[in-house]
């Protein structure tokens, strides 16, 4: 194992990449009032063949640009931990880049003031009128991309929630485009059917032509972790 690290090491420092990348961000939303924005990005450079790359879009009025600022110091901390591991394990360190971003987004919105745990979830309190319970989750997650490059020559990506990933290839006159995970969008009944199946309960597409979807992003209302798709 060790001479295969050497080697892929040796391989690639012969590498010479040229990357570049812009950012565009917008806060989203009708523009009716202020809103804020809750992007958020990471560039992670390795060394000149391996790089990271992370885009989170924050959602939730109260908590949005807390998830996605806390996801992405959380997973810029284990890609440069675990980098290497990239080479034979990828699935397992994307797994884990996403978990430890999970676990990041609770503890930054549980150390926000009025918010406790409860059953399980973070909750904050709010006017009975509003709710009889007096508390309601907390609102605020957040979706992520992740993308690595690793010894100039593979791409290892992975995405929870509707943040996709388009990797588009020259061709001849125009480019080859391919969406890398299928957004976890709530529009998609499949997304519908899959959260209530994780949670024991039997349903069919058609039985779900009408309402929001429970898609998958890294949010604090619960636990267990989010899986991500590499």
């Amino acid at each position: 194992a060790a001479e295969a690290a050497a080697a892929a090491e040796a391989a690639a420092a012969q590498v010479r990449l040229r990357l570049d990348h812009y950012e565009y961000t917008h806060r989203g939303g009708s523009g009716h009032g202020p809103k804020e924005n809750q992007d958020a990005y990471f560039v992670l450079r390795v060394d000149e063949a391996n790089w990271a790359y992370g885009v989170l879009d924050g959602h939730g009025g109260e908590h949005g640009r807390v998830a996605s600022m806390a996801a992405s110091a959380a997973m810029q901390e284990h890609l440069r931990a675990h980098f290497w591991r990239l080479r034979s394990e990828p699935e397992a360190v994307m797994s884990e880049v996403f978990e430890a971003a999970h676990a990041a987004i609770w503890e930054a919105i549980k150390a926000m003031p009025d918010v406790f745990e409860r059953d399980g979830m973070l909750v904050m309190e709010v006017e009975e009128e509003d709710w009889p319970l007096g508390y309601d989750a907390v609102d605020g997650g957040s979706t992520a991309s992740v993308a690595a490059i690793v010894d100039g020559r593979t791409l290892v990506y992975a995405a929870v929630g509707d943040s996709a990933g388009i990797l588009a290839q020259p061709g001849n006159g125009e480019a080859k485009v391919e969406e890398l995970v299928a957004e976890h969008a709530p529009v998609r009944l499949d997304e519908w059917v899959a959260r209530l199946h994780s949670t024991g309960i039997e349903a069919r597409p058609r039985d779900l032509a009408r309402g929001p979807s429970p898609c998958r992003a890294l949010t604090p209302a619960s636990h267990p972790n989010p899986a991500p798709q590499p």
